[in-house]
């Protein structure tokens, strides 16, 4: 690898590197750039046809399919660094918007709820916070900030991701989302061990990058196609539009035809 600066870690990785990730991954590079594309076209698509309000199913439908356009890019550039633990952070975000876009799909009135009450949550636990550990801005006061804590309608809960996966024809891929989260997403025993290296006699161990090989590259790659076709043809759905519906359909008849692969 001799277009490597060692120095810089991930960042020092030139074109050699990038290629030989690509080469020992071709079919699914290609397929998740397929995909890629067809997310953008059906996003240039929505920002110019889907033209409802604010909390209308189909704009919050577009908004995840925005989000998860820039996700899967960043999964796809992270996979050919091979960046593993980074590239799971990702994916993970994927797994949640594709559940969103399923429960938006069959529950949208209820997950459009859920939404707005996980906002007021997170901002009713901020305001808390500030009065806990006496953050208190000097521009404001205590008082100000629990007269904002009582106007918060009820009492809004945070989003629940099992619950929201289980709203919808995905919940068996919240075992995935799991899995994500313990591997990579929060500081974990196990999330931690991917940075020491057992010697072969299990007696010792020392310190490594983790630096991704062919299959755990592959593993990203299958798993974030796997969360980005279903937020495709979610939104194509939702917004009824028969072409994107078929694109995706097709797309995914290709994806089936690779060996599965888990995390």
């Amino acid at each position: 690898m001799t277009n490597s600066d060692y120095n810089a870690g991930f960042l020092g990785y030139g074109d050699e590197e990038i290629t030989g990730f690509r080469r020992e991954n071709k079919t699914l590079f290609d397929l998740a750039e397929i995909l890629n594309k067809r997310l953008i076209y059906l996003t240039e698509f929505c920002t110019t046809n889907v033209k409802e309000s604010n909390w209308h199913a189909k704009a919050v439908a577009v908004r995840l399919l925005m989000r998860s356009c820039g996700l899967l890019q960043a999964a796809i550039l992270l996979s050919e660094r091979g960046m593993i633990v980074e590239g799971r952070t990702i994916i993970r975000g994927l797994l949640e918007a594709s559940f969103g876009v399923a429960a938006l799909h069959d529950d949208a009135e209820n997950y459009i709820k859920l939404l707005k009450g996980d906002s007021e949550a997170s901002r009713r636990n901020q305001l808390k916070y500030l009065i806990e550990q006496q953050l208190i801005p000097k521009s404001n006061s205590a008082q100000n900030i629990q007269t904002s804590i009582d106007n918060i309608n009820s009492k809004p809960k945070l989003m629940n991701q099992k619950a929201i996966a289980l709203m919808g024809p995905l919940g068996s891929q919240y075992l995935a989302y799991q899995r994500l989260s313990d591997d990579s997403v929060h500081v974990t025993a196990r999330s931690l061990n991917h940075y020491i290296n057992l010697t072969e006699d299990g007696l010792g161990w020392d310190y490594q990058w983790l630096v991704g090989d062919q299959e755990s590259v592959a593993k990203n790659l299958y798993t974030a196609i796997l969360a980005s076709l279903p937020i495709g043809l979610g939104v194509a759905w939702i917004i009824d539009e028969p072409a994107a519906i078929n694109d995706f359909s097709e797309l995914s008849r290709s994806f089936h035809k690779v060996e599965p692969m888990i995390i």
